[in-house]
């Protein structure tokens, strides 16, 4: 019960494969959905090998791992299961639930999220469910112009545009920001 929509060439290893049970590979060139209900929508050299598993498009993509997505991009690898990498260049989501985009970012951990910038070096997790961001122009909450490696910018009650706390029952100490 597997599809393949077209693509390929007048060659024959540029063929697109759907071998496994229920997959699809709709177009491109050398594509191949190798398990049960894997999909691949075009592109070039994309591989979906997880069951569920899906390649948007791009090239050199693969979802390997069970229900994994790749939306596109170059050289993006989600081997985790249920982990996505939505484009970019060279990211990897190892860990099951975890995401990577941008350039390099790589999520080895489950339920790890990380953001790569252009930097050209890897960002990798190291544990489980951490949310990593790589910028070198800076965070901006509430701004589109940071001025250092976190900027929060708001307004609260009263004036207080940052408030970080803990639980109040255990008396524990909290920390707020105000305007001036």
């Amino acid at each position: 019960y597997s599809t393949v929509g077209g693509g390929g060439s007048a060659y024959a290893f540029d063929s697109n494969t759907a071998i496994g049970a229920y997959s699809t590979v709709s177009g491109g060139k050398q594509n191949h959905a190798t398990v049960q209900e894997s999909a691949i929508a075009g592109g070039t050299f994309n591989t979906a090998s997880g069951q569920a598993s899906f390649v948007g498009g791009g090239s050199s993509n693969r979802a390997g791992g069970a229900s994994s997505v790749v939306g596109g991009g170059l050289l993006d690898t989600a081997s985790g299961h249920y982990s996505t990498v939505p484009g970019g260049r060279n990211n990897t989501a190892w860990g099951n639930y975890s995401f990577a985009a941008g350039l390099r970012a790589k999520a080895i951990h489950n339920g790890a999220f990380v953001w790569g910038d252009e930097t050209e070096s890897d960002f990798a997790t190291t544990g489980n469910n951490q949310f990593l961001i790589r910028a070198a122009g800076g965070v901006g909450i509430g701004t589109n112009s940071p001025g250092a490696g976190l900027h929060v910018k708001g307004a609260g009650f009263p004036r207080a545009f940052g408030y970080f706390d803990t639980d109040a029952s255990a008396q524990d100490a909290g920390l707020r920001f105000y305007e001036a």
